[in-house]
């Protein structure tokens, strides 16, 4: 009697034994796969946080260079967070003339320090082109100045209103410093930025902002850049546009 009570105990416990480890061995398939599941989470996480604005996928739609040359009308650089080689005023780009899809011709103008009265201008080509991810043309390469070779710069954001612009030098990830414009048509320069725009600017273009606009300088007389060196009465070497 007692060996057969023995005997039913412990095969009691080695059942109830089995059904704990059918239960760990059952449930051991849900861990793996949460964990795999978090450390993929984590592994996107942390390459959306390194790829830059300008070619996270989510925010193409936003970048759509082709619609960005359209716009009629002087567009101004309303805040920086970078120097340039000269102190940045009045800074505005205009279209000129399309050669097609890709190539066009632009006006850029800006005050040169000392002679406050006037802007001065030149002439650039802008060339469109993919970078990226993207499948619509969201960079453009251009003269920034008219001593240095031509850059590419992405455009970070446009809203849908095209009534302000981000646009950001060419950079390969986060880790550099994202070197910005904000900008806005004539028709709009005077207002208020828009919020979203600004949020986009202040969360993505870190550092001190510079202000590069001024009510006054859409009343400023233009000025090519030939003109200004050949009229220049004093002497000294010409400082660069």
């Amino acid at each position: 009697g007692c060996l057969s009570s023995f005997l039913l105990h412990a095969f009691k416990r080695v059942r109830k034994l089995v059904l704990r480890m059918s239960r760990i061995i059952a449930c051991l398939p849900l861990v793996l796969f949460a964990a795999c599941s978090l450390t993929s989470e984590i592994s996107e996480r942390e390459n959306h946080e390194a790829t830059p604005f300008e070619e996270d996928e989510c925010y193409f739609a936003y970048q759509n260079a082709s619609e960005a040359v359209q716009i009629n009308g002087k567009i101004y650089v309303k805040s920086q967070n970078f120097n340039s080689s000269l102190p940045p005023l009045c800074d505005s780009a205009e279209r000129v003339a399309s050669f097609n899809a890709t190539h066009y011709l632009f006006s850029l103008a800006a005050v040169i320090p000392g002679f406050r009265q006037f802007v001065v201008k030149f002439n650039t080509t802008f060339v469109l082109s993919m970078t990226g991810n993207h499948c619509e043309y969201n960079a453009m390469t251009y003269k920034y100045e008219t001593t240095k070779p031509p850059k590419l710069r992405k455009l970070m954001y446009m809203d849908e209103n095209r009534t302000c612009l981000i646009f950001v030098d060419e950079r390969n990830s986060t880790a550099e410093q994202a070197r910005c414009q904000l900008l806005q048509p004539v028709m709009y320069v005077d207002q208020e930025v828009p919020a979203k725009c600004q949020k986009v600017y202040d969360d993505n273009c870190p550092g001190e902002k510079i202000t590069v606009y001024q009510e006054w300088c859409k009343n400023l007389t233009e000025v090519s850049v030939q003109d200004f060196l050949r009229n220049r009465t004093t002497t000294g070497k010409p400082q660069a546009c």
